[in-house]
């Protein structure tokens, strides 16, 4: 027939057996190949807030590069099509380079307002920030907790919050006013 299975081809009914009238042969063909796959890491950005520039303004310090990593796969194509990927390991080639901004933030006083105070688990970037749903990014908040008089200074670089709250803290600016058990408390807010 001009077939030669090797160990991986299954073979129905096994080679050994002996042919007859009518025997129909089944021929899988077995392959395991390893393949590369070259995925881009994106790049992120790493935000500082001063006030050495004017209110609002950007000013890129570093610009961000995409970097590369490879994974590897062990794949098994059976007659011609791929039936399983198992992913063997990662390396990266080429490292991500987070793009570094420079944000001017507005350390006037504007106003007050008083409300509810929560936090959120999925704040952008890091350090005390907090949303807010108008105040400009990059307005220097202090938020003071109305119960124990704690105060926390923190940064707007999202939006939000919902459901009656006047602004939502990051974890980690909540904690300096209450604990997280509370959830939520009464603020002032000073811009």
């Amino acid at each position: 027939m001009g077939i030669r299975p090797d160990a991986d081809d299954r073979v129905l009914p096994s080679p050994r057996t002996p042919l007859t009238s009518g025997l129909h042969v089944r021929y899988t063909s077995v392959e395991t190949r390893l393949r590369e796959v070259r995925v881009p890491i994106p790049h992120t950005t790493h935000t500082v807030y001063s006030d050495d520039l004017p209110p609002g303004e950007v000013r890129i310090a570093r610009a961000g590069r995409d970097g590369l990593m490879i994974e590897t796969y062990r794949v098994r194509v059976v007659n011609g099509e791929v039936v399983r990927r198992t992913l063997l390991g990662r390396r990266v080639v080429v490292p991500a380079i987070a793009t570094r901004r420079i944000v001017g933030r507005d350390t006037t006083i504007h106003g007050t307002q008083v409300g509810e105070a929560s936090y959120y688990t999925f704040a952008p970037g890091d350090g005390l920030t907090a949303a807010h749903p108008w105040l400009p990014f990059g307005t220097v908040v202090t938020v003071e907790n109305l119960e124990n008089g704690k105060t926390v200074t923190v940064v707007i670089n999202d939006r939000g919050p919902f459901g009656g709250r006047i602004i939502d803290l990051s974890v980690e600016a909540f904690r300096r006013i209450a604990p997280l058990s509370q959830g939520v408390c009464q603020v002032r807010l000073t811009w």
